[in-house]
């Protein structure tokens, strides 16, 4: 049962609370109660309202505003981070995972857009750092995995290109060795085998024509010298002519 509080009868007088006329007892009738006319008790208003400027009846909050406690005299806005959607709320609620509210008096929390994520106290978005990326509404950044790449702020990771490679984790991806291979999307750099070299964009790799051999590794396929010989394509090392050749 609420606690009443009987109103003295003496002449009200008008004083000022926080830019809002409020009635109010000379004797201290309570402040965040009301009471109808011609009544002998006055109640607490509940929260999230607050007394009328005549202190008959209770009015509830705006949006974006609250009244914690019960008998409040004044509305208080919703700090950054927090939100108020509805009139009469008791108290302005954190975001939900994912948003933020960036201003006091907010009546709703809004998603972080791609590439950000809400700070701790939901007041603003951060930017992911380099190698991290978040979808719109993330509540964190993710990281990137190996053979993707993605700058600050991006809302998600990009494949490597081929004769590239990255870590996971990388802002950016590195380019493979001489004699590497990788084609795009890649954690790694491959060697090519005996018997075949890296094309120009060192995707991938072909094998060197009869007469020439590369060792494994390789960047080029160097020909035979004189009394070896390669006859078939893709070798690994020249041959030494066998007797009476």
């Amino acid at each position: 049962m609420p606690f009443r509080h009987k109103c003295p009868r003496e002449r009200n007088k008008l004083l000022l609370l926080s830019g809002r006329q409020v009635f109010r007892s000379r004797l201290g009738g309570p402040a965040g109660h009301v009471a109808a006319a011609g009544s002998g008790q006055c109640s607490p208003c509940e929260a999230g309202a607050v007394p009328a400027d005549d202190q008959q009846q209770c009015n509830f909050c705006f949006p974006g505003m609250a009244a914690e406690l019960q008998g409040s005299t004044i509305f208080s806005e919703c700090p950054a981070g927090r939100a108020a959607p509805l009139s009469g709320s008791g108290e302005c609620t954190l975001c939900a995972s994912g948003r933020y509210a960036d201003s006091a008096g907010s009546q709703q929390c809004d998603e972080c857009p791609a590439g950000a994520v809400p700070a701790e106290d939901s007041s603003l978005c951060q930017a992911c750092p380099g190698g991290r990326a978040a979808l719109s509404g993330s509540a964190q950044c993710s990281d990137c995995l190996a053979g993707a790449f993605a700058h600050s702020g991006s809302g998600q990771c990009s494949s490597c290109p081929v004769g590239r490679f990255s870590f996971a984790g990388s802002e950016a991806c590195e380019a493979c060795p001489a004699g590497y291979v990788a084609a795009a999307g890649s954690g790694q750099c491959s060697p090519c085998e005996a018997g075949a070299v890296p094309v120009d964009d060192q995707q991938q790799c072909r094998f060197c024509l009869p007469g020439k051999a590369a060792l494994q590794g390789s960047t080029s396929c160097s020909e035979c010298p004189a009394g070896r010989a390669a006859p078939l394509s893709g070798s690994g090392e020249c041959a030494l002519c066998a007797s009476g050749r």
